[in-house]
């Protein structure tokens, strides 16, 4: 059971199909796994992500549950914009309908289901000028101001911030990175009604040293004792603070003898930017850290240090470097990098370590991705669903580029998409395990990242030549562990805490428990049925979405005990074109694609 896949037609592809706008499933190709080259297309013009004002974030989901990545982009000046896939390659900017088309300078923006009802938020961090955001989601392709009641009322500017659940209540939780201020923890009380944050800063003990620029920080679990640990880094000679969570407050800064704290020499300075990445498959993950010339390449060894590696692996050149990001490129089994910088300083363009077993070589050129540009922000996402990680990049002209992955004879893969019950709806902190082929993979929902930016929340596993995932495990948080095991490969599946799977890929492995089966006729003029089956009691929710995200119809609502059922949509004046419908129930959601043709 899954929902439909298309791809982004690509001339320069030749093993993929080309599949055209209304088609809903496609075959998986074998993969034979060889000595290849990382390759990217460059689809800046095609795509259509352009705004007036000068890019700085870059936070990526599906905001709209439609199954394809969308981008916010921040501007320093001017008007962010909201740029929904469209899934054929280009993007459309909806800010101004789904009413987030803020005016001003904002520096960050993050996803993350801050109430807990099942539909991502937004919160937009300022610059130089306007307010802080914080926007609910109406789930019909909307979203609601509610920053007056939020409680997020910080007057200073904000650097970057991340999302995370610092106390394990289920509510996240946002540390927000100050510009020239003392940082702040804002706690979610979780209440009901109006969501409300309260300040937990001084509790908490993170304030950091009030004149320094702030730039990353990001929540992570370092050290896998099942809490959120936080990691900030700042620009010039100040230190990075990394603060152990013990299931209580205060954090404790343990940096230093953690050995995490460090700038690498006299003439180099600033830390930029943060990647977490399990760069030599020894099941913990490890920090990257841009800079002005010099990265650090801090390898996690297993016992609360750190033992930073950049120059003996090859992954120390950094220019005035930002944005950055640990993604598997070409599906080896090893997590590759990619680095931004403002090029203008020294005439570093963006880099491309390709990670041969933890050894890295820095191919941009040959992979058509060494560009001169003008860049802080950075986030991956597979935009076209192909299993293979692509790559968003705000620029200061305005101009930002979507560089689809285009490599040829990429390895086996899976994608994960996390939903959390008793943890926060988006499952942000959660860890994930893949065993496959002898080889152990780790990835970790990201609350913010890279710099000023946030990576999809569907993680991203290249698994090389392996055949099959022996062992998945997922790690909620606290002492939550769920596993799975013997899953197929190139799919994409989805896991809701506590209950089974489903893959957006083929039938085959989805359990008899959750099932939603395609409509007939398809395609309709203008009736269809559409039919779904439940082995467990529970809430259960049909919608119909149109291309735009918006909701056209609810087929059913409310509790409904196991069984069969079939439902009848009758169209009625819609227009002809694709259609998305969605079962939400206990056991995850599950979307497939209907075509009305008049």
């Amino acid at each position: 059971m899954g929902c439909s896949k298309r791809t982004i037609q690509n001339p320069k592809s030749k093993i993929r199909s080309l599949l055209g706008l209304f088609a809903l499933m496609f075959g998986v190709l074998p993969l034979v796994v060889s000595a290849q080259s990382i390759s990217f297309e460059d689809l800046s013009e095609r795509a259509g992500l352009t705004t007036e004002g000068s890019g700085h974030g870059a936070p990526v989901h599906d905001f709209d549950g439609d199954g394809w990545d969308d981008v916010f982009i921040t501007v320093s000046q001017g008007t962010s914009a909201l740029f929904r896939n469209n899934g054929d390659g280009t993007f459309t900017d909806v800010a101004a309908e789904a009413g987030v088309a803020v005016v001003g300078s904002y520096n960050t923006a993050l996803w993350g289901d801050v109430d807990n009802d099942g539909l991502v938020d937004l919160f937009l961090g300022r610059g130089a000028s306007g307010d802080n955001k914080l926007f609910l989601n109406n789930g019909d392709g909307t979203f609601t101001d509610v920053t007056a009641t939020s409680g997020l009322d910080l007057a200073t500017p904000v650097a970057t911030a991340a999302f995370g659940d610092v106390d394990g209540d289920g509510a996240l939780d946002l540390f927000v990175a100050a510009d020239r201020a003392p940082d702040v923890l804002y706690r979610n009380t979780g209440g009901a009604g109006p969501t409300i944050f309260e300040d937990a800063s001084t509790q908490a003990g993170i304030d950091g040293p009030a004149p320094s620029v702030a730039m990353q920080a990001t929540w992570v679990d370092y050290d896998h004792d099942g809490d959120q640990d936080l990691f900030c880094v700042h620009d010039s000679r100040t230190r990075s603070r990394l603060y152990q969570n013990h299931g209580f407050l205060p954090l404790i800064d343990v940096a230093a003898s953690a050995h995490i704290d460090t700038y690498p020499s006299p003439t180099t300075c600033c830390n930029m930017g943060i990647a977490w990445g399990d760069f030599d498959g020894d099941g913990w993950q490890d920090a990257y850290v841009t800079r002005i010339g010099h990265g650090g390449l801090y390898r996690n060894n297993a016992d609360g240090t750190f033992t930073d590696v950049a120059e003996e692996r090859g992954a120390a050149r950094n220019g005035m470097s930002w944005g950055v990001v640990f993604a598997d490129f070409d599906n080896d089994g090893d997590p590759d990098l990619f680095i931004v910088s403002t090029s203008g300083y020294d005439g570093t363009p963006t880099l491309l370590y390709r990670n041969d077993a933890g050894a890295f070589t820095e191919i941009g050129a040959q992979a058509g991705v060494s560009f001169l540009m003008e860049a802080q922000g950075l986030a991956s996402g597979d935009f076209n669903n192909d299993g293979l990680p692509d790559l968003v990049i705000p620029s200061h002209d305005g101009q930002h580029k979507l560089l689809l992955n285009v490599t040829e004879g990429a390895g086996h893969w899976v994608e994960i998409q996390l939903r959390g019950r008793q943890v926060n709806r988006t499952a942000i902190g959660a860890r994930v395990e893949v065993v496959a082929g002898g080889k152990v993979h780790v990835r970790t929902v990201s609350g913010g990242n890279s710099f000023a930016s946030q990576s999809s929340a569907t993680l991203h596993v290249g698994l090389g030549a392996a055949t099959r995932i022996d062992t998945l495990r997922i790690f909620w948080g606290g002492h939550q562990m769920q596993q799975k095991t013997g899953l197929a490969i190139d799919r994409a599946y989805a896991f809701t805490e506590g209950v089974v799977a489903t893959s957006r890929a083929s039938d085959e492995a989805v359990p008899e428990a959750f099932r939603l089966e395609s409509n007939y006729p398809n395609p309709f003029n203008p009736v269809t049925t559409i039919r779904y089956a439940l082995a467990e009691a529970g809430p259960v929710r049909l919608d119909v979405f149109d291309v735009l995200g918006r909701r056209v119809a609810t087929l059913a609502e409310g509790f409904q005990t196991p069984g069969t059922y079939e439902v009848v949509f009758e169209a009625g004046n819609l227009p002809s074109g694709p259609y998305l419908y969605r079962l939400q129930a206990d056991d995850g959601i599950v979307m497939r694609r209907m075509l009305l043709i008049r």
